[in-house]
């Protein structure tokens, strides 16, 4: 695929009075003069691990399809659009770190005094959204207290807003209608009107922001429609117009009249001359160097302010940032509050990060992969972490959102950050620990001043509820954010691969219950035809763990079939349990990750796995990518039974459900292949060995009777 990376940049800007300067981002450019190709770039999709959660390709280009076209509302704008679309355009360009699972939509335009706009639109199925302006002023666009989130916003006669607590999440009719003034507001604001944004008389410019963070699993990029199929209805908000003397305007004379499209891409903060001259002041603060500056070590975290104070006033030293104000709108809009850490590789390759994890509400899969039927209360909205590069790239590496991350029974979770080189082993989801990648391209510059070793962290805490005390709403000076936050503040710490590796010998994995359990690898010798049974419980939207009889010994089909699967999810605290068996291992030694025996209605099962909610429901024939630990063993000499896709691609038999004496009849069993695919039976030349890690998950498939097979690597 071939992509394009878009790159703008204005000469002759001086760097004196760089606060003032860089407050300049959100001025749309001019249209590229330069294009860099982007074939081989470290940011786009091959290079992107794919997780439980993340934006597939045919869902983002057709997200883009959709609502890529409007009038006033430019986008869709995120990572995914301008990453993975083929041509992006130049206002896709995402380069002011945004949310890995966000989209964005921008207009701008200016109302005469006295006006009115009227937006009519549909909630979104997704975790958090948000209407919000921004009024042009001091050379940016700046916050002034104008904005809707989605649990603020009245919904119509007879509709339901789902993002409120305890609503409906899935219900269909789900209209809202939205104002804006041209007038002054209410300066009591009991006197506001409901659902009505006030922009003043003074015809400023205005920038209007739709926020769409993490649409539900079986949605688009935006939340308003499939990700697969096609789509009828419009999603973005309808919009009309009332002239200050009764003059009706249609939705096309609004545009025509009101709106101020962005041409070229949005201005990055700074350029790279700007950012190499602060890395090379001469007055910075002397216990940083120019190798690692602004990291320091130990690394430490801090709320973010305003450009002036949190990327200028970083580099120098404590007594002159205190000199500079830090309180103000975040320019160009944002929506926080935000934490934000720098780092440097050289004081370790490896970066550890560790903190509380507030609540949320776990919206995206639900029982059915429909999305949670019902908003539940929570501390925050949307939690999310991304790796990013320097402020003149402003692009995004990676990143990481609440329900992708591990947590113990307290709430607590472990993060690693590192390039994949130096990627612990033990860094994976099955150890109870997030791994996000570094960039390899440090500060991102194209430019031989690139420092590769440079790191950034921001981290979004958004939509907090009032009564969460400790929430970062409260950090109202710098300096006090660990005093408020308090165990949910992050703390981090370099280290090496091999220090972190050291540091677990055995793997912890969280069940749905919050328990931790220790697992080894238990290695079956003779599988080949070995019958066992797993047991299935379903946690909801906390996910299912997975029980099995296998290695401790042949499945006893007595007790299998005997079994009260009521009496066990409520012995276990799982909504329901189903069985999932009995099966046969199809290869001739495997090794698993499996905790110590566990009494299960009378008999001895091990604990070997937790799955996020939704990640059962996989079609047949659908490839997915599941990260897991397994080392397998087939023998030359042996059969083997394979599915071979479209492509040529080989995939073999792990597990059977079809009785070993009848497993050569499977051939003739398959009945619901898609075209294109084949089945066949072969006998091996010499031994297939496969060891599998999360950090290189295989992609497999399940034919009609739920049989998992494993592609061979070629």
């Amino acid at each position: 695929m071939k992509m394009r990376w878009k790159l703008c940049d204005r000469a002759g800007v001086a760097v004196i009075g760089l606060a003032l300067a860089f407050a300049a981002f959100a001025i749309p450019s001019s249209l590229c003069a330069q294009t860099v190709e982007r074939q081989n770039h470290p940011l786009i999709v091959p290079s992107y691990p794919v997780r439980f959660g993340d934006r597939s390709l045919e869902s983002t280009i057709r997200t883009d399809e959709r609502y890529g076209h409007d009038g006033l509302f430019q986008g869709p704008r995120g990572w995914v659009y301008w990453n993975y679309l083929e041509n992006p355009r130049p206002i896709q360009n995402s380069n002011l770190w945004p949310d890995m699972r966000s989209t964005y939509f921008i207009g701008r335009f200016a109302m005469p005094a006295g006006s009115s706009m009227t937006l009519r639109g549909t909630f979104p199925y997704a975790r958090f959204f948000q209407f919000a302006l921004y009024r042009f002023e001091r050379n940016t666009f700046v916050a002034f207290g104008e904005s809707l989130r989605g649990p603020d916003i009245e919904p119509d006669l007879g509709s339901t807003n789902p993002f409120r607590v305890g609503a409906n999440r899935l219900e269909e009719d789900r209209d809202f209608t939205i104002h804006l003034l041209a007038e002054d507001p209410p300066k009591d604001r009991a006197q506001r009107a409901k659902n009505t944004l006030y922009i003043g008389r003074k015809g400023n410019d205005i920038e209007a922001v739709i926020r769409i963070y993490l649409a539900d699993q079986n949605k688009d990029g935006t939340g308003w429609g499939p990700p697969t199929s096609p789509f009828a209805k419009h999603g973005l908000p309808t919009y009309e117009a009332t002239l200050a003397d009764g003059t009706q305007l249609s939705s096309e004379q609004v545009v025509e009249q009101f709106a101020k499209p962005i041409v070229g891409e949005t201005q990055k903060p700074m350029t790279v001359d700007q950012w190499v001259q602060l890395v090379q002041a001469k007055d910075n603060d002397p216990q940083m160097t120019p190798e690692t500056t602004p990291a320091r070590h130990p690394p430490r975290w801090e709320k973010f302010w305003t450009i002036a104070y949190s990327v200028v006033g970083i580099f120098k030293s404590a007594e002159a940032r205190a000199k500079i104000r830090y309180a103000g709108a975040m320019e160009g809009g944002g929506e926080g509050p935000y934490l934000v850490t720098y780092l440097s590789r050289q004081y370790g390759p490896v970066y550890v990060m560790q903190g509380k994890m507030p609540t949320f509400p776990d919206t995206y899969a639900g029982k059915d992969g429909k999305g949670a039927a019902t908003m539940p209360a929570a501390q925050t909205q949307y939690w999310s972490l991304v790796s990013c590069e320097s402020v003149p790239s402003g692009q995004v590496v990676d990143g990481l959102s609440d329900f992708q991350i591990p947590l113990d029974k307290d709430r607590n979770y472990t993060i690693v950050v590192s390039r994949p080189e130096d990627r612990p082993k033990n860094a994976t989801r099955e150890n109870g620990v997030a791994w996000i990648k570094w960039s390899p391209r440090g500060e991102g510059l194209e430019d031989p001043r690139n420092r590769p070793d440079f790191g950034m962290l921001i981290l979004r805490i958004m939509g907090n509820a009032p009564s969460w005390k400790q929430r970062p709403d409260n950090i109202l000076t710098p300096g006090t954010a660990e005093e408020v936050m308090g165990p949910y503040f992050p703390k981090g710490r370099y280290t090496t691969k091999e220090a972190f590796e050291s540091q677990a010998a055995k793997a912890t994995m969280i069940t749905g219950q919050g328990k931790t359990m220790t697992l080894t690898m238990q290695t079956l010798p003779n599988a080949r035809g070995y019958q066992y049974c797993e047991l299935v419980f379903n946690y909801g939207t906390a996910g299912n763990d997975i029980y099995s009889t296998s290695p401790l010994a042949q499945a006893d089909l007595d007790w299998w079939n005997n079994l009260d699967l009521k009496a066990l999810a409520k012995e276990f605290g799982a909504e329901s349990v189903y069985k999932n068996g009995p099966q046969w291992w199809s290869m001739d030694e495997v090794g698993v990750l499996a905790s110590e025996p566990v009494a299960v209605a009378g008999a001895n099962m091990v604990f070997g796995a937790h799955l996020p909610a939704g990640t059962l429901k996989i079609p047949n024939y659908t490839v997915f990518n599941p990260a897991k630990t397994q080392n397998l063993l087939w023998k030359a000499g042996k059969p083997v039974y394979q599915l071979v896709d479209p492509d040529g691609h080989v995939y073999v038999l792990q597990g059977q459900k079809i009785p070993k004496d009848s497993i050569a009849s499977l051939g003739k069993r398959l009945k619901k292949m898609p075209e294109g695919w084949t089945f066949r039976v072969k006998v091996l030349d010499e031994d297939l060995v496969m060891k599998l890690s999360p950090q290189k998950p295989i992609p497999s498939v399940q034919d009609e009777f739920n049989q998992i097979y494993i592609r061979i690597p070629e």
